[in-house]
C-alpha cells in the first residue's frame, strides 16, 4: 500500500493529505483483516467444491468491478451498488480514498470500521466452518 502511494505521489503528482493517521491505520488494518477472512472463506469453499481454478477465475473480474478499484462505486446504478456493498473491499476502497485525500473523519467514517469488523468476523467464522467440515 505504501509503495503504491509513493509511486502514485511521485510518478503522477497525486497530492495526499493524511489528516488522521490513526483512522488511516484503522481503515487499512480492518480492510486487510476482512480480506484475509474472505480469503479463508473462499479457501474453505474451494476445498469443499474441489474446483478452485474455475471458481477463482469466475470471481476475480466481478470483484474488481464491484469494489470500486477501477472506478467509483457511485458510478454504478443503484441495484449494482447494493452488490458492491456486500463486499468488504468496497468499504475499504472508499474509506482509504477519503482518508488519503483528507476528507475522512471518525464521525464520517463511523460505519466503515463497524462494517469491516463485521465482515471479518462473519467470513472468519464461515471459513473456519468450511475448513472444519472438510
Amino acid at each position: 500500500i505504501l509503495l503504491a502511494l509513493l509511486i502514485t505521489g511521485y510518478a503522477y503528482g497525486a497530492g495526499f493529505h493524511l489528516g488522521n493517521p490513526l483512522l488511516a491505520a484503522t481503515v487499512i488494518g480492518l480492510t486487510l483483516s476482512s480480506m484475509v477472512a474472505l480469503s479463508l472463506f473462499f479457501a474453505g469453499f474451494y476445498v469443499m467444491t474441489r474446483s478452485a481454478g474455475p471458481l477463482s477465475n469466475v470471481i476475480q473480474t466481478p470483484v474488481r468491478f464491484f469494489t470500486g478499484s477501477n472506478f467509483p462505486v457511485s458510478a454504478l446504478p443503484g441495484f449494482l451498488q447494493t452488490i458492491s456493498f456486500a463486499l468488504p473491499m468496497t468499504y475499504g476502497m472508499i474509506a482509504t480514498r477519503a482518508v488519503f485525500i483528507g476528507e475522512a473523519s471518525w464521525g464520517g467514517e463511523a460505519k466503515t470500521p463497524v462494517a469491516l469488523a463485521g465482515f471479518s468476523v462473519f467470513f472468519l467464522i464461515m471459513g473456519v466452518l468450511f475448513i472444519h467440515r472438510m
